[in-house]
């Protein structure tokens, strides 16, 4: 965007853009860490979690709700895969406490995004009272969501040109429908990355966009589910690639250089473990 409209955002509109940023790397410094760890490089492992908990913290700190969701997505993502490789219930156990942190830290996303006033003679300190006012929050804040209708009248307007759409970039959705909620300037494209392809390029440029994710999360796959020594590195991208197309399916910061840095990373990912999957697959017998 221009920097004069730059300057007029409140810093926490930021995080949207950074948190592409920060999920993308996440998982991966993850397994670099255990690697270093099991390497016995223990004080750069100890160096680079201490980065990865500095990155939860700033993405608390930037008041992007979607952030802790993505993170969640991603971590059930790469749950699933390593214990389809080796369950055992510690292991289980182990990734539910995590996920419990992640959503104990989205619920307090929730409540200083949207704080409910609760009557102090209905308040009550308890657990289950906690839960029920968190939910309270939940449901609160989704059902307000002003993205329900602005989806809506995406769909609508993806069903009138749905072959060809209105053409290339996020502004298209404002220079076609201006007049959608002018007294909200911030709904000025689709804020969903699958829905914002659909209003530039029509349905045909939906199906391939979202083909081209379906491609890469089938080659990832493959590779977390092979035998191989790789086949962690291959879950951490897989959770990477879940947790940025999560973070996109509220707003659309899949552009220019996160866009970039995204196909980027995965396409060296992808790279890597081709070439590895060949070097450790056994030559076959010479014939006679």
């Amino acid at each position: 965007m221009l920097f004069r409209d730059m300057v007029r955002l409140h810093p926490a509109l930021y995080a949207g853009l950074s948190g592409n940023w920060v999920l993308l790397v996440m998982f991966i410094n993850v397994w670099l860490a255990f690697r270093l760890w099991n390497s016995g490089r223990k004080a750069l492992s100890l160096l680079l979690a201490g980065l990865l908990v500095l990155d939860v913290w700033a993405m608390m700190v930037t008041s992007n709700r979607q952030n802790m969701v993505a993170l969640g997505v991603g971590m059930a993502a790469a749950a699933a895969l390593l214990l389809r490789m080796k369950f055992n219930w510690r292991r289980a156990g182990l990734f539910l406490g995590i996920l419990s942190v992640v959503a104990a830290l989205l619920a307090a996303q929730l409540i200083r995004r949207n704080p409910v006033e609760i009557p102090a003679q209905e308040f009550t300190p308890s657990v289950v009272a906690s839960l029920n006012q968190v939910g309270d929050v939940v449901s609160a804040t989704t059902r307000s969501d002003i993205r329900w209708g602005l989806w809506r009248f995406s769909l609508e307007k993806i069903g009138e040109h749905p072959w060809i759409g209105g053409g290339i970039g996020r502004t298209v959705f404002d220079k076609l429908y201006s007049e959608y909620r002018p007294e909200v300037p911030d709904l000025w494209h689709a804020h969903n990355m699958i829905l914002n392809k659909g209003i530039q390029m029509g349905i045909p440029g939906m199906m391939v966009f979202f083909a081209l994710w379906v491609a890469l999360a089938m080659e990832l796959l493959r590779h977390a589910r092979s035998a191989g020594a790789s086949r962690y590195l291959a879950t951490a991208g897989f959770a990477a690639m879940v947790a940025t197309f999560t973070k996109n399916q509220t707003d659309d910061f899949f552009v220019r250089n996160v866009a970039l840095w995204f196909w980027l990373v995965m396409g060296l990912l992808v790279g890597f473990l081709r070439a590895d999957a060949v070097k450790v697959t056994p030559s076959p017998a010479p014939g006679p």
